[in-house]
């Protein structure tokens, strides 16, 4: 899996822990906030253990004239090099799941909004997801 030093991502990092405990997941191993995608352990309401690789990313507010006033944009990258296609690792064996997700971070609140999409995979039997 190929990683990436970020800056500024406890923030990112945090609410992720705090949805993936709102969905009733017991966090076992938390990401390091300096290296993505964020890697997590986790166990399940079901007692399922689970490893997460999570591409996250900021949604920014889109102001521009004539879109919905509640549009938000994300761009898909680290760093600001653009001269190749980054690879998202899937695993083979189907033993970790990979996430992708764009994180409005002013506009939710508590981690609210995360934390029903985590519920719902979650609650999904994975074995028959994948």
């Amino acid at each position: 899996m190929e990683r990436y030093r970020v800056v500024r991502r406890h923030a990112i990092v945090e609410r992720i822990v705090v949805a993936l405990k709102r969905s009733g997941a017991d966090v076992l191993e938390s990401a390091d906030p300096r290296t993505a995608p964020f890697e997590f352990v986790i166990r399940t309401p079901t007692g399922e253990r689970l490893e997460l690789v999570c591409y996250a990313f900021t949604a920014n507010k889109y102001g521009q004239q004539g879109r919905p006033a509640d549009e938000h944009r994300f761009q898909i990258k680290y760093g600001s090099e653009f001269d190749r296609y980054h690879t998202i690792y899937l695993d083979q064996k189907g033993q970790t799941v990979t996430l992708a997700s764009a994180i409005a971070m002013a506009s939710m609140p508590a981690a609210g909004e995360l934390a029903n999409g985590f519920r719902g995979l979650l609650a999904a039997d994975m074995g028959r997801r994948f």
